[in-house]
């Protein structure tokens, strides 16, 4: 887990990205290597966000993730992305996140991967 999978309580505006990928092998380690799947004719994209409660789920719509995140913004590398609103981010803990992505050829879902959510400092102001 990297700092990337790390958001702040009631942070609003952030962009959160999943990548539609394929196991593509295994490299010297055992590892998967994933390689992302072309989504660029993709006609509906979603992503789903689980509270840390484990009971609440928020459904995103998706869109390419944006040039300013690294992303090409057309789908071409796999991305898809959503911004999260102060409101949402509400609940401190471990979340959970998964892709749906709708193509000409099919319908399929991401694995899931987890991130954090971390409290503020005291009196820190709330929306």
């Amino acid at each position: 887990m990297s700092c990337d999978n790390i958001m702040q309580l009631y942070d609003d505006g952030t962009e959160i990205i999943v990548t539609v990928s394929k196991c593509t092998g295994e490299d010297a380690e055992g590892n998967e290597i994933l390689t992302p799947i072309d989504i660029s004719s993709a006609t509906s994209m979603i992503i789903y966000l689980l509270k840390s409660d484990g009971t609440t789920l928020l459904t995103k719509t998706a869109a390419f993730a944006s040039v300013a995140s690294g992303a090409t913004n057309d789908g071409t590398d796999g991305q898809m992305s959503c911004l999260s609103t102060g409101s949402e981010i509400d609940q401190t803990g471990g979340w959970r996140i998964q892709g749906w992505v709708q193509l000409p050829s099919g319908k399929w879902a991401t694995g899931t991967a987890k991130f954090k959510v971390v409290d503020n400092l005291p009196g820190f102001p709330t929306p």
